[in-house]
């Protein structure tokens, strides 16, 4: 990109202008005869020193996880931390969300040599709290976490109505 973005969350630089793609994304719900969907729109940007990363997430809605699976408890959890489901303590949950992050957050894993086996991952939640870290393979089933690595990245959020948006920056190796 010629001009970084503000990084305020308005998603209003030239270089969000070539467009978002939409990613629809579902999880197992509390009671498991719920799906939780959860679509998010994203777009990538970046110049000689930074990575820019634009976010836009719906609020996150249980739906029936399939047909005759039960009456589920409709919920509409709210984008307000004061309201929503807060962790009280930091730990990982059993979907991996990082420690110390709100409900509802956003993970990007990046794989730049594309091995599969190693990552470092940026997460955000809605109130504009960064984890970061970096991951190795074990097995298939279990990863060493490096909660030491500091990506110095750099994140603003903004809420309104049933979306929050995220912009995010991560300056690239020299």
């Amino acid at each position: 990109t010629d001009a970084p973005p503000a990084l305020d969350g308005e998603f209003d630089e030239a270089c969000w202008k070539g467009g978002f793609t939409r990613i629809e994304t579902f999880y197992t719900g509390p009671d498991a005869r719920t799906a939780v969907r959860a679509p998010l729109e994203i777009a990538v940007a970046f110049d000689d020193a930074r990575l820019y990363f634009a976010l836009r997430l719906e609020e996150e809605r249980e739906v029936p996880a399939a047909p005759g699976a039960g009456e589920g408890a409709a919920r509409e959890p709210s984008l307000d931390p004061g309201k929503g489901p807060v962790r009280d303590e930091p730990k990982e949950d059993d979907r991996g969300e990082e420690k110390g992050l709100a409900r509802p957050s956003v993970q990007i894993y990046l794989d730049p040599q594309e091995t599969y086996q190693r990552f470092f991952l940026l997460a955000v939640d809605n109130n504009g709290r960064i984890v970061d870290r970096r991951g190795f393979e074990v097995d298939r089933r279990r990863e060493k976490k490096d909660f030491s690595w500091d990506a110095a990245a750099e994140a603003s959020v903004k809420k309104g109505g049933s979306a929050w948006r995220v912009e995010m920056s991560v300056p690239l190796p020299a």
